[in-house]
């Protein structure tokens, strides 16, 4: 049998029973060190893609633990030791077309996104923050080019991250009752 090649028109451009005005995340709970709400996670993701004017996509969220991205950030980044987020975007860069539905992965680390969450005095925030980081990832955003990228990146996370607070505020996006006590 030989390979044929798929013709561009045959990739849908978005998920099959997905309203093209929303976004579509799946999440992946690898560990229970961290437990987010569902609900208010996807719709922070979905509302932060929204704004910068995607739709219609699927993302997948992933939550590991330490060791998952260690071995994640070396093997991509040359890097040792975890990370709290790695961002893999299907497109290759902010200006490339992708007309599939699939937009990308989000993979979080429970452990080190607790430890800063500790650290700033508040995980909610920080949760709510490293979710709309992501998601601006995946919209072609980076941080990482220059000063004034970067500036305007920041800028626009914390604009989302207020205008998202009520997502986050209140009751949270950690679930408590779900989260291993021991990470």
């Amino acid at each position: 049998m030989e390979n044929e090649s798929i013709d561009k028109e045959d990739i849908p451009d978005r998920r099959p029973g997905v309203s093209p005005h929303n976004n579509w995340v799946e999440i992946l709970q690898q560990c229970t060190d961290l437990v987010l709400v569902p609900e208010r996670s996807e719709k922070i993701i979905d509302m932060t893609l929204m704004e910068m004017g995607i739709s219609g996509k699927e993302v997948t969220l992933t939550i590991v633990d330490q060791a998952a991205m260690s071995d994640l950030n070396s093997q991509y980044r040359g890097l040792d030791g975890p990370t709290d987020i790695l961002t893999f975007r299907l497109a290759d860069g902010p200006d490339e077309a992708f007309d599939g539905y699939l937009l990308g992965d989000i993979i979080i680390c429970a452990q080190v996104l607790k430890s800063n969450g500790n650290m700033a005095g508040n995980l909610q925030k920080e949760c709510a923050m490293i979710l709309i980081h992501g998601a601006l990832h995946l919209a072609g955003l980076d941080h990482q080019g220059g000063m004034e990228e970067g500036e305007e990146f920041f800028l626009i996370q914390e604009r989302l991250l207020e205008k998202f607070s009520s997502l986050w505020g209140d009751d949270g996006l950690v679930d408590e009752g779900r989260c291993d006590s021991r990470g």
